[in-house]
């Protein structure tokens, strides 16, 4: 087309890509597997977008929803290597990194490295943020962990898509039935009081395990049963 039209020959580098979804059949509209960019827009960043049609070209590759997160926590990877947090010896690589950025960015990068906060951490505070005030509740998390002392724009912008993602996905938060024996009821009473005494991350996952000991019960089954209770999967 390219030869016999615009009578230029056509670029022989240029290889088409066909995305496949994570069965490995085609999208198609006819099968009922599309997946279009607006919906990744829904759930993703601009920027996520353009790096998963920038980053290579392989003829083929698998795509579902579940590699948003993936990109957009790539580019928070890309920035640090572009702005020098993170050091590359292999200065050709580094230097192609940094190029994909500024293509993310249609070659007009950000001036300066923003703060970062892990997508997936965005999700999972999502799946148990209370109906009201999410995007305030999950801010207030954030500030609590020591991500940032006060709001930031870019960071609530992906609050927003994080909660449309869980909304949208198999994150979803549905209610579902617990069933739990008397020897879970005592074990659960027991974490309740510790918790009290307790606020650091291992001393709790280690209470856990001494209360799942102490009433006979495997602490995986435990720890799904409190999963079930606390965020709903």
């Amino acid at each position: 087309m390219s030869d016999e039209i615009l009578n230029f020959n056509h670029p022989h580098h240029i290889q088409y890509e066909l995305f496949l979804d994570k069965s490995g059949k085609k999208i198609s509209k006819s099968i009922g597997n599309v997946f279009t960019p607006q919906k990744w827009l829904e759930l993703g960043t601009p920027e996520s977008l353009f790096l998963l049609m920038y980053k290579r070209i392989t003829g083929t590759r698998n795509l579902s929803v579940d590699d948003i997160p993936i990109y957009i926590e790539e580019i928070d990877q890309l920035e640090n290597i572009y702005f020098n947090k993170t050091n590359i010896d292999n200065n050709v690589k580094k230097q192609k990194l940094k190029g994909l950025y500024e293509y993310i960015h249609h070659l007009n990068p950000p001036n300066e490295l923003k703060k970062h906060v892990p997508f997936s951490l965005l999700i999972q505070l999502s799946t148990i943020s209370p109906n009201n005030n999410r995007i305030e509740w999950i801010n207030n998390k954030l500030i609590d962990y020591g991500y940032f002392k006060e709001q930031e724009q870019h960071i609530t912008d992906k609050i927003k898509l994080s909660i449309n993602f869980t909304e949208q996905t198999s994150y979803k938060k549905e209610n579902i039935d617990i069933e739990i024996n008397n020897e879970e009821k005592t074990a659960i009473s027991e974490i309740i009081s510790a918790l009290e005494q307790k606020n650091k991350a291992e001393d709790v996952q280690y209470m856990i395990f001494e209360v799942a000991k102490k009433n006979g019960i495997k602490p995986s089954k435990l720890f799904k049963t409190l999963y079930k209770i606390l965020i709903g999967v």
